[in-house]
This record gives C-alpha cells, sequence and structure tokens, in this order.
C-alpha cells in the first residue's frame, strides 16, 4: 500500500551539506508520520529514459506504472536542499541512490590536478548515486535548490529482486544512462571547442521540458565553468565559444543561463560534424 509523504518546509541546507549531515538534520527529511501523513500527498518517485525498443526523439519519458511508482513511495523520503548543497561526496559509503523531484544535480570527480571533471547533469526523473564497492564514485551537488526523493540500496536491491517489471524500468534508465555516457566521452573526444559546446547545448534541447514556458530556450543553470569541466576545456575557451557561436548568429544569448537556437540548420550541422 502506498505511504504518504510531505516536502519538509525548514531552514534550508547550507552548501556543505553531505549524506551524513542530511541524515542528521532533523528539519529536511520528510519522513511518514506513525499518526498519518504530515501533509498534503505527493505521487510516488518517477524515473525518466528515452525508449531503447520504440521510435522517437530521445527525449526522456516516464517509465514508472502506479504499480511501481507506489512500490518505491513505500521505501522512500524526500529531502530538500538548497542550491549549493551537497548530497553525498566521492568516496562516502553508497548508503543510498536518489531521484530527483524539482532541481538539477551536477556529479563530479576530483581529479590530481586540483580540478575537477563534471561527469553529469541531472534534473527531475534523473537518477544519482552510482557506487562501487559499496562507495559513492563521484560527488553530487546541487545546481539549484533541489528536491529529491532519497531510497535506501538495501531495501531498493531487495525490491528489485522481486519485481521484475520494476527491475526492467531501471534497466531502460540504465540504457539511458550509457547512451548518455556515450555521448559525454564523444564530446570529449572531439578537438574543437565551438563543436563541443554545439553538441552539449543540443544535449541540453533534447532533453529540456517540452511543457516548460521556456520551452523554445535552453536554460543552463550551471556556471560557465561547470561547462568547461564537463567540457573538459578551460573557462576561456568556453567563453570565446559562446561569444562566437553569438557573433556567428548561430545562437542568442538572453543571460548568461538562457539560450535560444537562431539558425537552426548551422547549429545541427556544427553538433553533428565529429
Amino acid at each position: 500500500m502506498q505511504r504518504n509523504r510531505s516536502v519538509a518546509s525548514a531552514t534550508p541546507v547550507h552548501s556543505g551539506t553531505t549524506e551524513a549531515a542530511i541524515e542528521a538534520h532533523p528539519l529536511i527529511i520528510a519522513r511518514e508520520s506513525k499518526h498519518g501523513p504530515a501533509g498534503p500527498a505527493r505521487p510516488g518517485p518517477t524515473v525518466a529514459a528515452a525508449s531503447f525498443a520504440h521510435p522517437g526523439n530521445g527525449s526522456p519519458l516516464p517509465l514508472l506504472a502506479a504499480a511501481e511508482t507506489a512500490c518505491l513511495a513505500a521505501i522512500a523520503s524526500i529531502i530538500c536542499l538548497a542550491k549549493g548543497a551537497r548530497i553525498y561526496e566521492e568516496g562516502d559509503q553508497a548508503h543510498s541512490i536518489y531521484i530527483v523531484i524539482k532541481g538539477e544535480v551536477k556529479t563530479f570527480r576530483a581529479l590530481s590536478s586540483g580540478r575537477c571533471r563534471v561527469t553529469a547533469f541531472l534534473s527531475a526523473g534523473d537518477v544519482a548515486g552510482l557506487g562501487e564497492n559499496g562507495l559513492y564514485v563521484s560527488t553530487a551537488q546541487a545546481l539549484t535548490p533541489l528536491i529529491t526523493y532519497r531510497l535506501p540500496l538495501n531495501a531498493l536491491d531487495q525490491m528489485l529482486r522481486s519485481d521484475p517489471a520494476l527491475e526492467h524500468c531501471f534497466l531502460c534508465k540504465l540504457w539511458h544512462d550509457l547512451r548518455a555516457a556515450r555521448a559525454h566521452a564523444i564530446m570529449l573526444g572531439r578537438h574543437d571547442a565551438q563543436g563541443k559546446l554545439a553538441m552539449f547545448l543540443r544535449e541540453r534541447d533534447a532533453h529540456k521540458p517540452v511543457a516548460s514556458p521556456l520551452a523554445s530556450r535552453i536554460v543552463l543553470p550551471m556556471t560557465r565553468s561547470d561547462v568547461a569541466d564537463y567540457l573538459g576545456l578551460s573557462l576561456e575557451a568556453v567563453s570565446r565559444s559562446f561569444h562566437k557561436l553569438q557573433q556567428d548568429g548561430i545562437i542568442g544569448l538572453d543571460d548568461r543561463h538562457t539560450v535560444q537556437i537562431v539558425d537552426r540548420t548551422r547549429f545541427e550541422k556544427l553538433a553533428a560534424a565529429t
């Protein structure tokens, strides 16, 4: 039977938050009360991915039926984090995975040079919490105010072993994330900064919510430094590439966080020229 959750509406977490600090903070974890729900009911977790078996445009679609959503809701809690808060750190014990409800997350790994490599940008319907040998392989940080489900790995593992339909949904999500990782690897392999940036913008364009009021624009909640760390470029190269694409009439910049495609034909040609 599905259990209700409510989002905690308390003081936001500071930017140094990690999973251990989240667990210790009494105000941001919304757990079910034994005496009933503490607020209005919310739908359970949903996972989004592009289909690998049916035609489509590559945009993520919800995977879970009502039954699977109810199963996940039974083990999930909701946490609310401030912009800049860290959900977990690379090398921490991996106890949970996170399914984004609202907001955006970046995952990154520290490099020996002192820089970091951004490995993914995650939004609603995406899953964070990749682990290896019981440890998180990256750090996850909120790029915006964030609401996310947290699911304990032990409970999820048992559920997946006993529910083939739910297991299939997570397999579809895994395929989706593998395709995204492959596309990112191709981006990193390109030698032209403008082409890398065009591929990144096309990726953002393909995955933005169709029903968004900014559907004709590409929203970039991350900093230019985040984009540089995702594409393996210097900050200067990213800034020059944005300026050049704008100067050439391929894109328009409403501000530092909003881009629109002005010349779609030239944009697609540049992004596809791998």
